[in-house]
């Protein structure tokens, strides 16, 4: 299988699968967001490991390898996004995560969305 690549707008080529930069809206991260928190095996290792879901996916990430930036205003979740060290996720659980693959991209770049997001302007709290 050939790899795909995506040509951003300053001409360099990136893996389309791979390692990559995501820049999203707060409207397309609620929305990745939400529909990844509704999968049973997050619940399921949240209960286990006295967690919340969005931790274990955060946990997963770094797992990974991945480089996790995530965001919110509510001092109540920053806190809960850095309280991720004190387990790990056995290898047969990030299998189970692993399987949930659908085959489904949760961020699909387009120019037009990198124009929106260029023109993005954040509204902060005074």
């Amino acid at each position: 299988m050939e790899q795909a690549f995506v040509t951003l707008n300053n001409g360099i080529k990136m893996p389309q699968f791979g390692i990559g930069t995501y820049l999203l809206t707060p409207e397309e991260a609620e929305k990745s967001t939400l529909a990844a928190l509704q999968e049973k095996v997050f619940a399921d290792l949240a209960a286990k490991y006295h967690k919340t879901p969005a931790q274990i996916i955060l946990r997963w990430h770094i797992q990974m390898g991945f480089i996790v930036i995530p965001g919110s205003k509510n001092p109540d979740h920053v806190r809960e996004n850095f309280n991720i060290f004190d387990f790990a996720l056995t290898d047969d659980e990030m299998g189970e995560i692993a399987k949930l693959n659908k085959n489904v991209r949760y961020y699909n770049r387009t120019d037009e969305q990198l124009v929106q997001f260029a023109a993005f302007k954040p509204h902060y709290e005074d």
